[in-house]
């Protein structure tokens, strides 16, 4: 797709400077020099198009506002640049200005000698840039999607995937802010699907069949931490010192276990998952994880969606649901019912709407508003019927709402009585 997008960027430009060449207005020995601009019959460059200027020795500048400072520098489309020295640059807004640049596509820049940008920023105050040798990739973001960091000797490059201009791996990914980060490995049917490290007889898989592995053919497979070992014929938790768990699978099979709880007694099963009664000093715990063999080990992810405490509160943690199962998106608390108070208080409330006293604020026009009511049938920034009979509202939401349409409605007062006193005035003065 590069390629290609490349190759039609060149061939416009080609285009471009065949149909200038046959309807130049001033042919010069050195350069040609068409449709006002400025370019140097000294220096040997050449301008095409409107207001280019091509300054640099044997420089060129074509399209519309495009300037090539640099000695034999290319710039060819809407205002781009070419500061330095063999700095190429096709484009709408495209800059360059290290030498060596290669730039190509909207609103990208180069800032770095020896430096290639290829697509799109998001506009024109937003451009994709870099500061960095290599290779430089994106679309519609002042962020680059990929790049490939310049080799060092004779040895090759690494790659950056997402906003990652110093590669710490030969494949760095790192995401944008919450979003995951990882890789995804599909076959088009149901065939395996894999990761191999340093050669062929070590692999992470996925078969067709959904079965997964972790494939180690030389008979050996360590799993280490500070307090885990993993071995062929055995496997053991914790140190030396203080051993929690070690199954020995070669010789006579046994089995090990000095576990212990700190002075705290709990209860635990595991099918699957593990599920736990501990019973703290000050606290009853309702504890869960999920996949652990909690037989003689001190599990590290434990959850607590339930704590009877000593002094009598009780603390839940997670999504709670009353007369159901809570599978909403960000609520903690799910009832299927009534909820009955005396008193209900909203500790934090963002965006309460007093912006609309400021002197910034633009005020919907009575003329607009009276459209708008008429065509949707509702007031503004508020859902529609079908949308709260589907949806639902947020309380908080809908007081801010309200408090901004009241505090419109006051503006609205205000204007009016504004109006009526000027009418007031100039009836007194026509009278």
């Amino acid at each position: 797709m590069k390629k290609t997008y490349l190759f039609i960027m060149t061939q416009v430009a080609l285009l471009y400077c065949n149909y200038a060449y046959t309807q130049y207005l001033n042919q010069e020995p050195n350069g040609i020099h068409v449709s006002g601009g400025q370019s140097s019959q000294m220096q040997m460059s050449s301008n095409i198009g409107e207001d280019c200027e091509a300054t640099g020795s044997k420089s060129f500048a074509g399209g519309s506002g495009s300037i090539a400072n640099g000695g034999c520098a290319f710039a060819f489309g809407n205002k781009s640049q070419a500061n330095q020295t063999n700095s190429y640059v096709l484009g709408n807004k495209a800059m360059a200005f290290g030498s060596n640049n290669l730039v190509l596509g909207f609103y990208v820049e180069s800032y770095q000698n020896g430096a290639i940008v290829i697509g799109s920023g998001e506009n024109s105050s937003c451009p994709l840039k870099t500061q960095e040798q290599g290779i430089t990739m994106g679309m519609g973001s002042d962020k680059p999607t990929l790049f490939i960091s310049k080799a060092l000797g004779n040895k090759t490059g690494m790659v950056g995937i997402g906003n990652v201009f110093a590669p710490k791996a030969k494949l760095h990914i790192r995401s944008d802010e919450y979003e995951e980060a990882g890789i995804y490995l599909q076959p088009p049917k149901k065939e395996k699907s894999f990761i191999r490290l340093s050669d062929e007889e070590h692999e992470l898989a996925v078969n067709g069949d959904g079965s997964m592995y972790l494939l180690s053919n030389n008979n050996t497979f360590r799993l280490e931490s500070r307090n885990a070992n993993i071995s062929s014929s055995e496997f053991t938790l914790g140190t030396p010192d203080d051993l929690k768990l070690n199954l020995i699978a070669s010789g006579t099979p046994a089995f090990y276990s000095n576990a212990y709880r700190n002075g705290n007694s709990c209860f635990r099963q595991t099918r699957g998952s593990s599920y736990a009664i501990e019973f703290k000093n000050d606290a009853m715990l309702f504890r869960t994880a999920v996949n652990q063999d909690p037989r003689g080990t001190i599990i590290t992810n434990w959850r607590d969606p339930l704590c009877l405490k000593t002094n009598g509160n009780i603390v839940m943690n997670g999504k709670v649901g009353i007369n159901r199962e809570n599978t909403t998106n960000g609520f903690a608390l799910a009832v299927d019912g009534g909820i009955i108070s005396t008193e209900v208080y909203v500790m934090t409330v963002e965006n309460w709407p007093d912006f609309v006293f400021s002197q910034e604020y633009e005020l919907m026009s009575l003329s607009d508003l009276k459209h708008y009511i008429n065509t949707n049938h509702h007031l503004p920034d508020f859902p529609s019927e079908q949308e709260v009979k589907e949806n639902g509202f947020e309380i908080s939401d809908m007081q801010a709402q309200l408090l901004q349409k009241i505090e419109e409605l006051t503006l609205y007062i205000l204007q009016q009585e504004e109006r009526i006193l000027q009418l007031e005035q100039e009836l007194k003065k026509n009278r």
